[in-house]
């Protein structure tokens, strides 16, 4: 009997020494601790770059006039057209323009034009030729409402044949085509006068006003001025001569 309990004491030793070992095995084991990171401050982000500030576009109108400044000449838009006469406005002022049967009217694509084919909303170049007393205009260079710059070309006469043009212009280079409809107004002498092709030389400052077509420009009106080059290609005296100075006088 006693063989007995010793034996079975045993057996539940062995059984709870197994129990025990199985238990532990199935124990899941602590994470290994690890050092916490360390915090960085934070790279604050670049400042954004503003963008490129570009240069404020000049309406059409606006470079039209000057355009017509560089070539001596001054217009306005009309707002009213009445028995004859004009009010034009020009800047903040308006001007009032007086015509006769002898005022020349120029319209581009028009013949026969008259004072009364002028339209509000035009802008007229008004000369009253060398006589400034005289308020009456002696010319009236119509350039209709639906022209921008693209109908406006100010440039130097380099040479002239066969009713091509070549110019020099503040951009580069252009050439103008002429035919036999092209008007051609004379603004050098004492009263504008109507020119012809043949009146172009090397050296003149020309406005001409017409239409783009592909690589050339077709001339509608070319006015002729006495204006500097050297004014209005802005360069200098490149390739002009300087203007003879007027003789003093007792010389």
């Amino acid at each position: 009997m006693l063989k007995k309990t010793i034996l079975l004491g045993s057996v539940l030793v062995l059984l709870t020494s197994v129990t025990a070992c199985q238990g532990l095995s199935n124990l899941v084991p602590l994470p290994t601790p690890t050092t916490a990171p360390t915090l960085e401050p934070a790279t604050p982000p670049a400042p954004a770059t503003p963008p490129a500030q570009s240069k404020p576009q000049l309406p059409d109108r606006q470079k039209i006039e000057g355009a017509l400044r560089l070539a001596d000449l001054s217009g306005g838009i009309v707002s009213e057209n009445k028995n004859g006469a004009l009010t034009l406005r020009m800047g903040r002022q308006t001007e009032q323009v007086q015509t006769n049967d002898q005022t020349m009217v120029v319209i581009p694509g028009k013949t026969n034009a008259r004072v009364a084919d002028i339209r509000v909303g035009d802008r007229v170049v008004a000369d009253l030729g060398k006589d400034t007393a005289n308020s009456t205009a002696a010319l009236l260079l119509d350039l209709p409402s639906d022209y921008n710059m693209g109908n406006v070309l100010l440039g130097v006469v380099v040479a002239s044949r066969r009713g091509v043009i070549n110019l020099r212009t503040r951009a580069g280079a252009d050439q103008v085509t002429t035919n036999a409809q092209t008007l051609v107004l004379n603004l050098s002498s004492a009263k504008p006068s109507l020119g012809s092709l043949n009146d172009f030389k090397p050296g003149n400052i020309v406005v001409a006003i017409g239409q783009e077509s592909n690589d050339t420009f077709d001339a509608q009106v070319i006015v002729i001025t006495d204006r500097d080059a050297r004014d209005v290609l802005n360069r200098g005296g490149r390739n002009q001569p300087a203007p003879t100075p007027a003789p003093k006088p007792g010389t």
